[in-house]
């Protein structure tokens, strides 16, 4: 599925602006809930337990039964082309985790709005699965790519970083080197309700972050204690 970068930004920018606008939230304040933005569009967003921590959620475009395994009991999860369906065990990760998966199976409904026939091409009647693993094809990088822009509105995502860094581009982040600027790149992540890799991901598409080197820099903050040797994101 080939969808140019200016579509998924126009896509997002529209999703953005009806979220904003409904919400009655002013643009330089807000971040985006994605269950709230779901239900906005009249999507539900289900917790179920699905018997692994590999399949994090999954979402239909018709009424269907997804039947998964918990225990060697079996249990039927009833679609109605409406539902996205989350793994429960995903309430106790991260939100910039379980943010980036409401938000991917939501941008799938909204692709497929756009391009029925190459969903019709790829999954048929099927539901749309997202695991760990998933092969993160064109297909997959498309809706992954429109699923960060949402969380992360480009013109609110250059406001908070040229604000927080005083600066257009910033050439290397070094956690260990840079600890203020780090601290800094993590209270944005928190943010906007993302994981640090999508942040630093997004930040270089848009061309704001050049090399980003994680050396484990993250026991200062408190959210985990184990330090990783220095490696380059």
């Amino acid at each position: 599925m080939n969808i140019d970068k200016n579509t998924i930004e126009y896509l997002a920018d529209k999703i953005i602006n009806d979220y904003r606008v409904k919400g009655k939230i002013d643009w330089q304040i807000f971040s985006v809930d994605p269950i709230i933005l779901a239900k906005m569009y009249e999507y539900k967003v289900n917790f179920e337990k699905l018997g692994t921590d590999e399949l994090l959620g999954f979402t239909g475009f018709s009424k269907s039964i997804v039947t998964v395994e918990m225990d060697k009991v079996y249990k039927d999860i009833h679609l109605d082309g409406k539902t996205i369906v989350v793994n429960s065990i995903l309430l106790n990760c991260s939100r910039g985790e379980l943010n980036k998966v409401i938000a991917i199976l939501f941008s799938h409904h909204i692709l497929r709005s756009l391009r029925p026939e190459k969903y019709d091409e790829k999954y048929g009647d099927l539901p749309v699965f997202l695991e760990k693993n998933t092969v993160n094809d064109n297909f997959e990088w498309t809706v992954s790519s429109l699923a960060t822009t949402i969380l992360m509105p480009t013109e609110f995502l250059e406001i908070v970083f040229i604000k927080t860094f005083k600066t257009g581009f910033m050439p290397v982040l070094n956690s260990a080197l840079h600890k203020d600027n780090y601290i800094k790149f993590c209270a944005i992540a928190d943010l906007f309700g993302v994981t640090k890799r999508d942040l630093c991901v997004r930040l270089q598409s848009e061309g704001l972050l050049g090399d980003f080197q994680y050396c484990g820099f993250e026991k200062i903050l408190s959210i985990r204690s184990d330090l990783e040797e220095c490696k380059t994101a």
